[in-house]
């Protein structure tokens, strides 16, 4: 009854949404068993994870000070079995899968409040708020080489798009979604989902080449006006984003990982401003490409802990306040001794974001600057004495140097340093 009441208070697009994913997940599960495909047992994975940070503007930036913000996440799979050996953990596919989970980020932002940067220092700063973070059923086909997935989430988390291992260990938001879709394009990014059908491809079955696209709704609100990821428009008049990637793993004679390269491109239908005052622009696209590099691959005598990471994307300047970012940097597993089979990593990286030259402030000027530069120095290590079986407690202290922060304006540069804490199970 609860539940009935609270589906009806909702707008009329989250409620046939809702309708429509679970429809999906149904029939999907229903082709499963009809297919007659192997049988066994149904398995369940709960997910949490809290992560705190802890950050000071130490110099420079708009005004010294510190502050704390949190990110906690609860997660459940259901899943119906595995195209492969199920006792082969290499290869996770499942048959079919339905997911869901809930966010609460919560705190305060250094960026807007201490350092005035544009990317953020934390990746998990968001508006504070209770969200439907994703809900979505999968379904994979052929042995597992074609895979469909419907429903809702982000792009950027556990979709495959626009992943970097090497880029993943840093807090700074410019590693994560690229600064030119995240401050172009109003998509599927956290801490905002959306409704999404996502279709992956492995078209040759000895070849590890993944082709994997995705179609989202194009309206998909800010993170301060859609606050709970309830509120999704499907009209026709907003549009649709699509994207695209292609996904190449090199593996060596022994089946080990050396590299993962990555390239792909979005379009987005709706209309956008032009930076000079010009007419609209109908749609809006980009390319990316990125690259994740075991140096041993390169360099015999390197560490076999030694790995660098290199990302660009690129968008037209006329309509993109960001035209072109790129990320790159290096890290090294295992400084330490492991910790209950678990390595440290340390890592330094560099990301910098070009601001379009079409850009103009409020009565028609040029900026002064155009663009800002992020090095990173980071550094995540495992708690042994708090850890306890399934249970992973990180600590990451971590220091970043932000030069022209915010891009367009004469703020001092900045220096912010601080700690994360993670824990897992």
């Amino acid at each position: 009854m609860k539940l009935t009441k609270m589906l009806t208070r909702m707008p009329c697009g989250t409620t046939a949404v809702l309708g429509w994913c679970l429809a999906i997940a149904l029939s999907l599960l229903a082709g499963t068993v009809e297919a007659g495909a192997k049988p066994s047992a149904p398995s369940a994975k709960s997910e949490f994870e809290y992560d705190g940070d802890f950050l000071r503007n130490l110099a420079g930036g708009l005004q010294q000070g510190n502050a704390y913000n949190g990110y906690l996440k609860l997660g459940e799979t259901l899943a119906c079995g595995n195209w492969e050996d199920p006792a082969d953990s290499s290869n996770p596919r499942r048959e079919f899968a339905l997911h869901a989970s809930v966010i609460y980020p919560h705190g305060e932002n250094l960026s807007r409040d201490k350092v005035g940067d544009l990317n953020g220092v934390s990746n998990y700063y968001a508006n504070t708020g209770l969200r439907l973070f994703s809900f979505w059923a999968e379904k994979n086909f052929f042995t597992s080489r074609v895979s469909l997935r419907v429903g809702l989430w982000a792009l950027d988390k556990g979709s495959g798009f626009w992943q970097s291992e090497g880029a993943g260990h840093f807090l700074n938001g410019g590693f994560g979604t690229f600064p030119v879709l995240s401050n172009g394009l109003v998509t599927a990014a956290y801490p905002v989902s959306a409704p999404c059908i996502r279709l992956e491809w492995q078209p040759v079955e000895a070849l590890p080449l993944t082709l994997r696209t995705a179609i989202c709704s194009g309206d998909v609100g800010t993170p301060a006006d859609n606050r709970h990821n309830t509120q999704w428009h499907l009209r026709s008049s907003d549009g649709v984003a699509a994207f695209a990637e292609a996904e190449y793993k090199a593996k060596s004679a022994d089946g080990s990982l050396l590299g993962t390269y990555k390239t792909g491109g979005f379009f987005d239908s709706k209309w956008f401003d032009d930076l000079s005052g010009g007419h609209q622009h109908h749609g809006n696209c980009g390319l990316y490409a990125i690259a994740d590099e075991d140096v041993r691959s390169m360099i015999t005598s390197a560490p076999q802990e030694l790995a660098v990471f290199a990302k660009f994307a690129l968008a037209p300047q006329d309509r993109n306040f960001v035209t072109f970012d790129t990320e790159a940097g290096m890290s090294y597993t295992g400084l330490m001794a492991k910790a209950a089979g678990r390595e440290d990593v340390l890592a330094l990286g560099v990301s910098h974001s070009t601001i379009s030259d079409s850009a103009r402030d409020g009565v028609g000027n040029a900026f002064p600057s155009h663009y800002e530069t992020v090095l990173e120095l980071t550094y995540q290590s495992h708690l042994p004495m708090l850890e306890r079986n399934a249970v992973s407690v990180l600590m990451q202290p971590d220091l970043q140097y932000i030069i022209h922060p915010g891009a367009v304006n004469r703020t001092p540069n900045a220096l912010v340093g601080g700690v994360r804490l993670t824990v897992r199970f």
